[in-house]
């Protein structure tokens, strides 16, 4: 028999059923901190993985991008080499001034009066031998005046973009635009698939906003937790 009085019995229940009760909420409300922890670790690995695909995109982009540049840097080596071997083929019909020549052949009077340069007489003859596109008119593709002005012109289109594009890694999405649109003229075949690629830019612009935004979100919630995950 106890020696306890019978309401000491009953408040020694009470209390051990109370801290029984307290215990029970503490572990819900750790499992549920744990579950949590678990729902926004597995959110920031998805993210981490989001922005690793990304970085990823970035990259191959930008990998095009330069090989592009190298291409174009090669074509213009081309160019110019055809360009010296056609001028010395010219050089026996015109002598020394093979562009006076040629503006004198083909210019009238009154367009000669006009320009001043050697610059200025070859885009002159560029404009009346050439198409659109900047390849020779039917009727001239016969003449080495034609295949020389055509070289120069392409040429002409390709340096300022290598030369400023020079030793770059990195390019910003203007200036990727600039060499697209430039490889676009110079008519690179073996780039055509890396240029349809790489003129997605503006669509995976977009997409890299998105996931951004996204991360940024989900940066707030978790600085909002109050965790340390470290």
């Amino acid at each position: 028999m106890s020696n306890f009085p019978p309401i000491a019995i009953a408040f020694a229940s009470a209390a051990r059923l109370s801290a029984e009760m307290d215990n029970a909420i503490l572990l819900g409300q750790q499992s549920g901190s744990v579950s949590g922890l678990l729902d926004r670790t597995a959110s920031a690995e998805k993210t981490d993985a989001k922005y690793t695909r990304k970085q990823q995109s970035k990259d191959k982009r930008m990998t095009d991008i330069l090989d592009i540049i190298e291409n174009m840097r090669q074509q213009l080596a081309d160019l110019e080499a055809q360009m010296a071997q056609r001028f010395e083929a010219l050089k026996a019909k015109y002598g020394d001034d093979v562009i006076g020549g040629m503006a004198t052949t083909f210019l009238t009077e009154d367009e000669l009066a006009e320009l001043d340069t050697d610059e200025q007489k070859l885009q002159a003859l560029a404009d009346k031998l050439l198409d659109d596109k900047g390849n020779v008119k039917p009727q001239y593709r016969h003449l080495e005046e034609a295949e020389y002005l055509e070289a120069w012109q392409k040429a002409q289109k390709l340096k300022p973009v290598v030369a400023k594009y020079d030793g770059r890694n990195t390019l910003e999405a203007n200036e990727r635009q600039e060499v697209l649109e430039a490889a676009h003229d110079a008519d690179l075949i073996d780039n055509k698939a890396k240029i349809t690629l790489s003129e997605n830019d503006e669509y995976q612009a977009t997409v890299d906003s998105e996931i951004d935004a996204e991360g940024s979100k989900f940066t707030k919630t978790y600085e909002s937790t109050g965790f340390d995950f470290s």
